[in-house]
């Protein structure tokens, strides 16, 4: 197996491993925290709230072994565009982190809530609050930016590069518009969940190509021939 072909088989898999992740620990997460009594139900159940902050961790590794996995083949063809791809995923990884990491402290807080006083109890809402809507900035700010920039590089280069199938950077492309638009334009969560479903199925399916097919070994020889020149 070509150095090529095992970095195709390893990004396919941390794409289908990062978005299946990303969706089952999300809900997992958000199933507790969206709830008004999310800090009682952290307390009471912590054991789901674990369960989607490791998914979430899992899914921000794996989105730093694709950027990873991809340098060194992207950097045939540009060395900065290589070094801008892994740059952006790195970023978003970190936020990632951030944000699945935040949820922890809730379990503290409703652990203390079932014996605080009714002074106390009011604070630690406020701590609550402030852990809520700082999770929901990382996930609505930093991570879908940083996620587009690098989408967008990412799927420029394979079009460029013809090493997948064309159909799947241009579907690729629609997917990244799709998810800049449920983030600048309040939709509702139904037209946000239409609009986000091209990206998800985008990935999962070119994870299976790479995973399965790997990538186009007549691109790979064109590419390798004008890396000099780049």
């Amino acid at each position: 197996m070509t150095t090529t072909r095992r970095a195709a088989t390893v990004v396919g898999a941390a794409f289908i491993v990062a978005m299946v992740a990303s969706l089952l620990g999300g809900a997992m997460v958000e199933g507790v925290i969206a709830a008004p009594d999310y800090l009682v139900r952290a307390a009471a159940g912590p054991a789901g709230l674990w369960t989607g902050v490791a998914l979430e961790l899992v899914n921000a590794l794996a989105v730093i072994v694709i950027a990873v996995a991809l340098y060194g083949i992207v950097k045939r063809a540009s060395e900065g565009m290589a070094l801008g791809y892994l740059a952006f995923r790195v970023v978003e990884a970190a936020a990632l982190v951030a944000a699945a990491i935040l949820p922890i402290r809730m379990i503290g807080l409703g652990r203390q809530l079932a014996t605080a006083e009714a002074a106390a109890r009011s604070d630690l809402g406020v701590v609550g609050e402030q852990l809520v809507a700082t999770r929901a900035w990382l996930a609505g700010v930093p991570v879908p930016l940083f996620f587009c920039l690098g989408a967008l590089l990412l799927y420029t280069w394979l079009f460029r590069s013809r090493m997948l199938p064309r159909f799947i950077p241009v579907w690729g492309l629609l997917g990244v518009v799709g998810i800049a638009v449920v983030n600048v334009v309040d939709v509702g969560t139904t037209t946000a969940m239409v609009l986000a479903l091209p990206i998800i199925l985008n990935e999962l399916f070119m994870g299976g190509w790479l995973l399965f097919r790997g990538f186009s070994s007549g691109a790979r020889s064109t590419t390798r021939a004008a890396a000099p020149a780049g």
